[in-house]
């Protein structure tokens, strides 16, 4: 190819033309190129955009489900927290009977350990009671006061009383 500045206009016309075609050509692989890419993505949006919102109308139920279980789970968070803390109360007031039932306990033990000597010198004192003589004895005052009786209601009756 000579230099531009040495053609002349019938020469510069035709390499004109040759490169206005190559590049027409060019342009119409680029323009093909592009509608290509245009039609991809017209497919992949007319696939895509369908699973998306469908996928997006999934998250958007389970969140609802999972902000409804852990609107619940908070509630019974709060529950437990109220039974413990109700449980922590009855601790403190079971430990604080526990405290008074020890002192009671000790007080009943110091009471035994007081009164022992004295309940065992009441038992002895108790078994060496003879029942049978005290039960004669009984019979004995019983006769005692039918005698008597015998004698004071004759004279009851001559007093008039």
């Amino acid at each position: 190819m000579k230099n531009l500045e040495e053609m002349n206009e019938r020469e510069l016309m035709i390499e004109l033309l040759k490169s206005q075609k190559s590049d027409a050509r060019a342009q119409k692989f680029a323009a093909l190129g592009c509608l290509l890419l245009a039609v991809i993505i017209a497919a992949v949006a007319l696939i895509m955009v369908p699973r998306m919102t469908s996928t997006l109308t999934q998250i958007n139920g389970t969140l609802a489900s999972v902000n409804e279980k852990l609107i619940t789970v908070d509630g019974t968070l709060t529950q437990v927290n109220s039974a413990m803390s109700e449980v922590e109360k009855t601790v403190v007031q079971a430990q604080g009977s526990l405290s008074n039932i020890d002192g009671m306990v000790n007080n009943v033990n110091d009471l035994v350990q007081e009164n022992t000597e004295e309940l065992t010198n009441t038992i002895s004192k108790i078994n060496e009671i003879d029942f049978e003589k005290l039960n004669g004895s009984i019979k004995d005052l019983n006769a005692v006061i039918d005698d008597l009786r015998s004698v004071v209601a004759p004279l009851s009756r001559l007093l008039g009383r």
